[in-house]
């Protein structure tokens, strides 16, 4: 059964990273006889998985699949991240400024790939670098190595990954939750003069028919990005959302005057 090829027995006890799978296993390799079933928690980098299972699934956020086909194992087995503890894998021993980077770095790369076919599972990756990110800060407030504020040398790649995370909401039409990350954006050093984040947060204002909003966004943008291509995007922008405030203003004037017969 499942439970039996994926899971080893053992490993040391002490803290690691918690991950909880769903994992479909099939009895061949073209994936056409399910065999059976089950839910796996276990410890990454703990040697309590297969070896194949752990390598594919230790860079999925919650919510990401792969398939794994390993015959030597005659293990064919199709995994999905239910659930993953980001903070116990963030101990002393391996916290280091570098290393961090390197992690986010690589999240964020995943999320820039995911993007292009599943804003959906992008998102996951998005939320895991953010989530490193804010949790090393918690952790280890200065770099051993450089006497570096961890929080700050982390920001620009944290201001990227939200505004990521903004672009994926919008994509999934999460506007209440992209415009709250647009405004932990817009709190920081490194994005408070963004104007891409301006641009976006108006384009969800507009969605939610919050026009005048949306329009003040817009005139942000196109003041902060003067010159670029980003400020005729942003004056389009201006142009379509001030017709839709005046269709809007126009409806409300024609409901209220047959309500009441002004």
């Amino acid at each position: 059964m499942c439970l039996g090829k994926l899971l080893r027995p053992g490993g040391p006890a002490t803290p690691a990273e918690q991950v909880q799978l769903r994992c479909v296993e099939y009895s061949n390799a073209s994936f056409d006889a399910v065999e059976g079933e089950c839910v796996v928690e276990a410890e990454l980098g703990k040697g309590q998985l297969e070896a194949a299972v752990e390598e594919a699934v230790k860079e999925l956020g919650v919510g990401g699949a792969v398939r794994v086909a390993e015959e030597k194992a005659a293990l064919f087995v199709d995994v999905e991240v239910l659930r993953r503890d980001e903070k116990a894998s963030l101990s002393e021993s391996n916290l280091s400024l570098a290393s961090i980077k390197h992690r986010i770095e690589r999240l964020k790369e995943e999320g820039n790939f995911a993007i292009k076919h599943s804003s959906e599972e992008a998102l996951g990756y998005y939320e895991r670098a953010i989530r490193t990110a804010r949790t090393a800060a918690k952790k280890l407030p200065r770099d051993k190595t450089s006497d570096e504020t961890v929080a700050g040398a982390l920001e620009p790649l944290l201001v990227s990954c939200l505004s990521n995370l903004a672009l994926c909401c919008y994509k999934l039409h999460d506007y209440k939750r992209a415009i709250d990350t647009c405004d932990q954006v817009l709190a920081t050093r490194t994005g408070g003069s963004s104007a891409k984040i301006f641009f976006r947060r108006g384009q969800c204002r507009a969605a939610l028919h919050e026009y005048p909003a949306a329009l003040h966004d817009m005139q942000e943008a196109a003041t902060l990005g003067v010159g670029t291509p980003a400020a005729a995007e942003a004056a389009k922008e201006i142009a379509r959302i001030g017709a839709l405030a005046k269709q809007a203003e126009k409806t409300e004037k024609q409901m209220y005057s047959k309500m009441f017969g002004t």
